[in-house]
């Protein structure tokens, strides 16, 4: 940094560094590692500026392709842009040229240099940046390869809950968040699928039980489920008691039955878990003697 100002030079003749005291400390320089990737950073040009930041909001590394999609421009632009960052060191390339004369893959040097770039936005803004990521990737990406980016999108898009006003934008949302609940629960990652499907459930409007009912039930369904994974008991009850009283058939509840069933075996109420599925059978046409 002293370097780059003229406060440190080498003397070519004497081969020897040299430095003014009084001069650098005149200039306040912050001992702040964030702080001096931030002074860094805004030496840039505005161009390179800009992607870094979006590339801050995509994470410490970041591809392109990726970058192309968000930025909206081709990649070769946003090439061009990049190397001034990697020059002066703040980004590093994770690959070599590819048969375009691109690299494709990049990191923040740092991590305090991605907090750098990403505080240069705005905090009013920060939504909306990731929103428009959520929307861009989500626009672009292949049906097929939505699974492989599912938690990324769906981090971005749920950064701007607040700013969303159409519903059937927000009933798509709350649907991705239910499958990223449904992949995260088949990872055993029980507290993140909490996350997600207590998302998808503020996406979607107070009357959905009514006017999107077949998304509202697996919803609950998994949130009922996912309350028992995480031995969340009191929980488990509570979810029930909302599908038992909204759900349409019977057919439509036995899924939850059978995790009230489990429920109640996990804390060995073994004559109440009989009990319960004896009620259910009842329901579904099978009578069996009490004895």
């Amino acid at each position: 940094m002293l370097y780059s100002e003229n406060l440190l030079t080498f003397d070519a003749q004497y081969l020897s560094w040299e430095w003014n005291i009084a001069q650098i400390q005149a200039q306040d320089i912050t001992d702040n590692v964030a702080e001096l990737m931030l002074h860094k950073l805004k030496k840039l040009p505005e161009n390179t500026q800009q992607i870094l930041r979006l590339a801050a909001c995509i994470g410490a590394e970041f591809n392109l392709d990726t970058l192309s999609i968000v930025c909206e421009k081709p990649p070769e632009t946003i090439f061009q842009d990049l190397l001034t960052a990697i020059q002066v060191g703040l980004i590093q390339p994770l690959s070599e040229l590819d048969e375009n004369l691109l690299i494709q893959e990049y990191k923040f040097l740092h991590d305090r240099v991605q907090q750098a770039a990403y505080t240069l936005i705005d905090e009013s803004q920060k939504q909306i940046v990731h929103l428009q990521i959520g929307r861009n990737l989500l626009g672009k990406i292949l049906p097929e390869k939505l699974s492989d980016r599912l938690f990324e999108i769906v981090d971005h898009l749920n950064h701007g809950i607040e700013l969303v006003t159409d519903q059937l934008e927000r009933n798509e949302i709350a649907r991705l968040n239910l499958i990223a609940g449904q992949k995260a629960k088949a990872a055993i990652a029980y507290s993140v699928a909490q996350k997600y499907l207590a998302t998808s459930r503020v996406w979607l409007a107070a009357s959905s039980w009514q006017t999107n009912y077949d998304l509202t039930l697996d919803l609950y369904l998994e949130t009922t489920e996912v309350a028992y994974l995480c031995g969340d008991f009191e929980q488990v009850e509570s979810w029930a008691a909302i599908v038992l009283q909204s759900a349409k058939t019977i057919f439509d509840i036995v899924k939850v039955y059978e995790v009230k069933i489990q429920t109640d075996i996990a804390q060995n109420q073994l004559l109440k878990a009989i009990n319960t599925g004896l009620q259910v059978l009842q329901k579904l046409g099978s009578v069996f003697p009490k004895n």
